[in-house]
Protein backbone atom coordinates (compact mmCIF):
# COMPACT_ATOMS: atom_id res chain seq x y z
CA UNK A 1 0.00 0.00 0.00
CA UNK A 2 2.73 2.39 0.58
CA UNK A 3 4.00 2.38 -3.13
CA UNK A 4 0.48 3.13 -3.98
CA UNK A 5 0.31 6.13 -2.09
CA UNK A 6 3.19 7.13 -3.07
CA UNK A 7 2.46 6.92 -6.80
CA UNK A 8 -1.48 8.92 -5.52
CA UNK A 9 0.45 11.26 -4.43
CA UNK A 10 2.54 11.73 -7.43
CA UNK A 11 -0.34 11.78 -9.72
CA UNK A 12 -2.35 14.25 -7.24
CA UNK A 13 0.38 16.15 -7.67
CA UNK A 14 1.37 15.93 -10.74
CA UNK A 15 -2.61 17.07 -11.74
CA UNK A 16 -2.29 20.14 -9.14
CA UNK A 17 0.81 21.70 -10.75
CA UNK A 18 -0.75 20.70 -14.53
CA UNK A 19 -3.50 23.21 -13.12
CA UNK A 20 -1.10 25.96 -12.05
CA UNK A 21 0.30 25.85 -15.51
CA UNK A 22 -3.01 26.41 -17.49
CA UNK A 23 -4.01 28.64 -14.93
CA UNK A 24 -0.68 30.83 -15.42
CA UNK A 25 -1.23 30.39 -19.14
CA UNK A 26 -4.42 31.25 -19.16
CA UNK A 27 -3.15 34.44 -16.88
CA UNK A 28 -0.53 35.18 -19.27
CA UNK A 29 -2.49 34.81 -22.50
CA UNK A 30 -3.26 38.51 -23.84
CA UNK A 31 -7.21 38.94 -23.51
CA UNK A 32 -8.74 39.75 -27.28
CA UNK A 33 -9.54 43.20 -27.83
CA UNK A 34 -12.88 44.49 -28.28
CA UNK A 35 -14.08 48.16 -29.13
CA UNK A 36 -17.05 50.30 -30.01
CA UNK A 37 -18.02 53.65 -31.61
CA UNK A 38 -20.34 55.97 -31.35
CA UNK A 39 -21.72 58.50 -33.52
CA UNK A 40 -22.22 62.01 -32.20
CA UNK A 41 -24.38 64.59 -34.11
CA UNK A 42 -26.18 68.01 -33.23
CA UNK A 43 -27.76 71.05 -35.19
CA UNK A 44 -27.28 74.50 -34.33
CA UNK A 45 -29.73 77.11 -35.57
CA UNK A 46 -29.27 80.29 -36.61
CA UNK A 47 -30.17 82.98 -34.22
CA UNK A 48 -30.02 86.70 -34.69
CA UNK A 49 -31.03 88.98 -32.00
CA UNK A 50 -31.42 93.35 -32.15
CA UNK A 51 -30.87 95.26 -28.92
CA UNK A 52 -31.20 99.16 -28.40
CA UNK A 53 -29.43 100.98 -25.36
CA UNK A 54 -32.43 103.69 -25.78
CA UNK A 55 -35.80 103.78 -26.61
CA UNK A 56 -35.82 107.54 -26.73
CA UNK A 57 -33.74 110.32 -27.98
CA UNK A 58 -35.01 114.16 -27.10
CA UNK A 59 -33.09 116.79 -28.77
CA UNK A 60 -35.34 119.34 -26.46
CA UNK A 61 -35.70 122.71 -27.47
CA UNK A 62 -34.52 123.59 -30.57
CA UNK A 63 -33.48 127.66 -31.37
CA UNK A 64 -35.97 128.78 -34.05
CA UNK A 65 -33.09 130.16 -35.71
CA UNK A 66 -31.72 126.93 -35.77
CA UNK A 67 -31.48 124.68 -39.14
CA UNK A 68 -29.99 121.81 -38.14
CA UNK A 69 -29.15 119.85 -34.60
CA UNK A 70 -27.42 116.83 -34.00
CA UNK A 71 -27.16 114.22 -31.31
CA UNK A 72 -24.34 111.69 -32.20
CA UNK A 73 -24.34 108.72 -30.56
CA UNK A 74 -27.91 109.52 -30.08
CA UNK A 75 -28.31 104.89 -29.23
CA UNK A 76 -25.99 101.73 -29.09
CA UNK A 77 -26.97 98.84 -31.65
CA UNK A 78 -26.04 95.37 -30.58
CA UNK A 79 -26.81 92.81 -32.64
CA UNK A 80 -25.90 88.94 -31.83
CA UNK A 81 -25.81 86.67 -34.09
CA UNK A 82 -24.24 83.61 -35.41
CA UNK A 83 -24.69 84.29 -39.24
CA UNK A 84 -24.08 87.21 -41.66
CA UNK A 85 -26.86 90.03 -41.46
CA UNK A 86 -28.20 92.81 -42.64
CA UNK A 87 -29.59 96.15 -40.95
CA UNK A 88 -31.99 98.62 -42.10
CA UNK A 89 -34.25 100.92 -40.84
CA UNK A 90 -37.78 102.93 -41.56
CA UNK A 91 -38.49 106.12 -40.13
CA UNK A 92 -42.02 106.68 -39.62
CA UNK A 93 -43.68 110.62 -38.31
CA UNK A 94 -44.95 113.73 -40.23
CA UNK A 95 -41.74 115.08 -39.75
CA UNK A 96 -40.01 111.73 -41.08
CA UNK A 97 -37.88 113.76 -43.65
CA UNK A 98 -35.71 116.30 -41.45
CA UNK A 99 -34.35 113.52 -39.48
CA UNK A 100 -31.16 112.18 -41.08
CA UNK A 101 -29.96 108.95 -39.53
CA UNK A 102 -26.58 107.09 -39.52
CA UNK A 103 -25.35 103.76 -38.60
CA UNK A 104 -21.52 103.13 -37.87
CA UNK A 105 -18.98 101.50 -36.27
CA UNK A 106 -18.30 102.90 -32.91
CA UNK A 107 -14.62 102.96 -33.47
CA UNK A 108 -14.60 104.40 -37.13
CA UNK A 109 -13.99 108.38 -36.88
CA UNK A 110 -15.44 108.83 -39.96
CA UNK A 111 -18.78 107.72 -39.06
CA UNK A 112 -19.49 105.81 -42.55
CA UNK A 113 -22.66 104.09 -42.67
CA UNK A 114 -22.81 100.42 -41.77
CA UNK A 115 -25.38 98.28 -43.84
CA UNK A 116 -24.47 94.91 -43.14
CA UNK A 117 -22.46 92.58 -41.02
CA UNK A 118 -21.06 89.05 -39.44
CA UNK A 119 -21.75 87.68 -35.88
CA UNK A 120 -21.98 89.66 -33.14
CA UNK A 121 -21.83 93.64 -33.65
CA UNK A 122 -22.21 97.07 -31.45
CA UNK A 123 -23.01 99.74 -33.53
CA UNK A 124 -23.51 103.62 -32.86
CA UNK A 125 -26.87 105.88 -33.85
CA UNK A 126 -26.19 109.03 -34.76
CA UNK A 127 -29.25 111.53 -35.39
CA UNK A 128 -29.33 114.73 -37.49
CA UNK A 129 -32.04 116.96 -37.82
CA UNK A 130 -31.88 119.74 -40.97
CA UNK A 131 -34.29 121.65 -42.99
CA UNK A 132 -35.56 122.97 -39.54
CA UNK A 133 -36.79 126.49 -40.88
CA UNK A 134 -38.80 124.88 -42.78
CA UNK A 135 -41.26 123.11 -40.03
CA UNK A 136 -44.18 125.18 -38.23
CA UNK A 137 -43.56 125.63 -34.33
CA UNK A 138 -44.51 122.83 -32.25
CA UNK A 139 -43.18 119.44 -31.08
CA UNK A 140 -42.67 116.75 -33.40
CA UNK A 141 -42.11 113.20 -33.06
CA UNK A 142 -40.72 110.44 -35.74
CA UNK A 143 -39.97 107.06 -34.74
CA UNK A 144 -36.79 104.60 -36.31
CA UNK A 145 -37.33 100.97 -36.88
CA UNK A 146 -34.20 99.26 -36.38
CA UNK A 147 -34.82 95.85 -38.45
CA UNK A 148 -31.80 92.89 -38.46
CA UNK A 149 -32.29 90.62 -41.69
CA UNK A 150 -30.16 87.34 -42.63
CA UNK A 151 -27.99 87.90 -45.90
Amino acid sequence: MGTKLVVGLLVLGLAVSGLGLIDVAAATTAPEIRAVSNTVTWTIHRFLRIAISRTAVDFGTIDGLADTAQKLDAAELTIESNINWSISFEVTGTARDHLQVVISCPNDRQRRAVGTGTRNRVLRVDYSLRNLLQLEPGNYTVTVTFTVTPR
